[in-house]
């Protein structure tokens, strides 16, 4: 499968309202067979349950600055797995991606995504890169993440509005759109 094409579906993923288990229905659709079954092997929903008790617990503990325009979902590619954490930022520009590139509000703290982070990353390089399939899988935790606790995310934070963004360091950003409520 091409990069391009990966890509595409990343950016769509990312960009799409839809719910958690629709993006997790889409990504098994789009994968190769080997991927789908690592993935149908891993609990997502437990997952996604741990990143969304992770993500209130460390807003809770660990003040984020009221000039945070947004938050950066760092992926990380280490030897044995892949991993993610956070960190903000207080300037925002939608026509330049290097504005994720300055942090102002970073933690040490990485989210419980040890199963999948682990299954993906013993993928082989078949149609779909591991990374792929973990980047996809975290697009699709922190889309849905904001979307069913934003408001719990407002009240542990004090912070709204807030521009989202999924990225490997040295990766494309893919900038999360998190519908308004009507």
């Amino acid at each position: 499968m091409s990069i391009y094409k990966v890509g595409r579906f990343l950016q769509t993923l990312a960009l799409k309202p839809s719910t958690f288990k629709d993006d997790c229905n889409a990504i098994t659709a789009f994968v190769d067979s080997e991927t789908r079954l690592t993935l149908q092997n891993c609990d997502l929903d437990i997952s996604f349950h741990d990143f969304s008790e992770w993500l209130i617990t460390l807003v809770r503990e660990n003040a984020i600055p009221k000039k945070t325009r947004g938050l950066i979902f760092l992926l990380i590619d280490r030897r044995d797995a892949f991993g993610l954490t956070v960190y903000g930022v207080n300037q925002y520009d939608p026509r330049d991606d290097d504005w994720s590139c300055q942090p102002d509000w970073e933690t040490e703290s990485e989210a419980p995504l040890e199963q999948i982070g682990t299954a993906c990353k013993k993928l082989n390089e078949g149609e779909m890169e591991p990374w792929a399939a973990f980047e996809a899988i975290c697009i699709a935790i922190v889309k849905g993440f904001f979307m069913e606790n934003g408001q719990r995310f407002e009240e542990a934070s004090g912070l709204k509005n807030l521009h989202i963004g999924v990225s490997f360091s040295d990766g494309d950003l893919y900038k999360i759109k998190i519908p308004k409520p009507a």
